[in-house]
């Protein structure tokens, strides 16, 4: 398994391949969550969101920043998602090519 290694790495593949991704999701989440309280949406797409970003991980999130009603600028938004994503996939790909 990933993250049952003998040289004492298994701490970085731990905080890598489960960490990163969970505390992405908490912030993501929480951003949702505080954009549909600023803004005037109704009651049933706060719920549909709220439904999305907790059934979906990681997916919800990232489709509330990327289409859903904010008040971030567009090009926040995107930094947002695409730089969580690339943080992600780059601790994947690190794991996968350099720490195994």
């Amino acid at each position: 398994m990933l993250w049952q290694v003998r040289d004492g790495s298994g701490f970085v593949y731990t905080v890598l391949a489960y960490l990163v991704p969970l505390l992405l999701y908490c912030a993501w989440s929480a951003l949702v969550f505080l954009e549909l309280a600023w803004n005037e949406a109704s009651p049933a797409e706060v719920w549909r969101w709220s439904a999305a970003t907790l059934l979906l991980p990681l997916l919800g999130p990232a489709l509330f920043l990327l289409a859903g009603p904010s008040r971030l600028t567009r090009a926040t938004r995107l930094a947002i998602v695409w730089g969580g994503a690339l943080l992600v996939v780059g601790g994947y790909l690190l794991i996968y090519f350099v720490l195994r």
